[in-house]
């Protein structure tokens, strides 16, 4: 595939504080030609706006070079007007042509639709511009919980991953068969990219 991304958490990438992490950029940068993006998580309220506000010079010194892939509204003005391309994440719940064209508007780099587009049957029926496989995150909670995965009513298993500051709670869906996923839809090519996610 062309143009492959990998984003990776701004705070891991901006401190590198995750060996494991960044043996998997060097890594896979050596085996592909592969841009590394860092993303700001959809919900930044409390201690990662602080560390934002804190570094931000350092965290424009490195982000001019990679761009940033940011899902929420309130700190993308802000990196355009420091000369730092931005990517619209899917916390952007980009929906329609309407939101389509407010991410030409303000002239982000690219963009990724939300995931509810691809549940939408009208989408599934055409081309899409990107569709996902692997631990699709759900959403963003509060709350720590003492368990570290759960089932819902449909007998799915889902899992709890704490974000960089320890203080949120991500909960994605349980990964399986992950390659055959990654294969079934490159195969059909019925999406301009692809997008993995990863535990």
């Amino acid at each position: 595939m062309e143009n492959m991304r990998l984003y990776v958490p701004l705070y891991e990438y901006i401190e590198n504080q995750n060996d494991k992490l960044l043996r998997f950029i060097q890594t896979i940068k050596e085996q592909y030609k592969i841009k590394v993006i860092p993303y700001l998580p959809n919900v930044t309220k409390g201690a990662y706006d602080s560390y934002i506000v804190i570094n931000f010079d350092k965290i424009i010194s490195i982000c001019r070079d990679t761009g940033i892939s940011i899902g929420n509204l309130g700190w993308i003005s802000e990196f355009q007007k420091s000369g730092v391309q931005v990517y619209g994440d899917y916390g952007l719940n980009i929906y329609n042509r309407e939101a389509v064209s407010w991410c030409r508007d303000i002239k982000m780099i690219d963009y990724i639709s939300s995931h509810e587009v691809y549940n939408d049957r009208a989408a599934r029926a055409q081309e899409i511009d990107c569709d996902f496989v692997g631990a699709v995150p759900l959403m963003i909670s509060e709350h720590f919980f003492s368990n570290k995965e759960f089932l819902d009513r449909k007998n799915k298993r889902f899992i709890f991953i704490k974000n960089s500051f320890e203080n949120k709670s991500i909960i994605v869906q349980k990964m399986s068969n992950v390659e055959n996923s990654i294969r079934e839809k490159i195969v059909k090519k019925r999406c301009k990219k692809l997008r993995i996610y990863i535990e």
